[in-house]
């Protein structure tokens, strides 16, 4: 039994350690965008944890606004802060942007399930995070993906007209009276390059309505 265990029975993974940093993230231009005065110190954020691929940051981001009397913003009360915040994490969210479209990736091209990524995370990169976190920021993933895909369909399509080869994807959904919609996509980008309503089902029907889209 012993022997058996020993050699067949992988040892558990060693959870890899995680890099803790501190950041405080200012503006670069400290100027107003609206008038040009220099911005003045307003507040600092309290410390929130934010959760890269490598990294655990203790962040802090600072906030300034114009005083300039004559200024719209100084008359709003409108502060401002350093833009690529937005760039690496989503308002009121711990995980980063980084790790949010791995999650995406891990579920839609590996198709891994919701504890599939959970347990990848932490033995891999050394993320804790729960399945219905998973399940959370995978709905997020997959809105960004299709909002970025919508986005630039035509550029997205163009790109494709120029490569030596393209992999089709073809969906058949049911529909009334026996007859079949075909959608066909890009396998890599996911576009919807065309959809026919067919009669025949066989090979060759399927064929040209392939070569009618590429």
């Amino acid at each position: 039994i012993d022997f058996i265990k020993d050699e067949f029975v992988p040892e558990p993974k060693e959870v890899p350690e995680r890099i803790k940093k501190e950041l405080t993230l200012d503006l670069e231009d400290q100027f107003c965008p609206f008038c040009g005065h220099t911005l003045e110190y307003y507040y600092t954020n309290k410390p929130r944890l934010l959760v890269t691929i490598k990294n655990d940051i203790t962040l802090r981001v600072v906030h300034r606004r114009c005083v300039s009397e004559e200024c719209v913003a100084a008359t709003l009360n409108r502060s401002f802060h350093n833009p690529s915040m937005d760039l690496y994490v989503l308002p009121k969210k711990m995980y980063a942007m980084d790790v949010v479209l791995l999650i995406g990736y891990l579920i839609q091209q590996k198709n891994k399930t919701e504890e599939g990524v959970a347990k990848y995370l932490l033995e891999e990169h050394g993320i804790k995070i729960s399945q219905p976190s998973v399940n959370k920021y995978k709905r997020i993933a997959l809105a960004l993906g299709e909002a970025l895909i919508r986005g630039n369909a035509e550029r997205i399509k163009s790109g494709l007209d120029k490569l030596p080869f393209r992999v089709y994807t073809i969906d058949g959904l049911s529909s009334n009276r026996s007859r079949t919609l075909f959608v066909v996509r890009d396998l890599i980008s996911g576009v919807v390059l065309g959809s026919a309503l067919l009669d025949k089902h066989d090979a060759e029907a399927i064929r040209s309505e392939e070569r009618r889209v590429g």
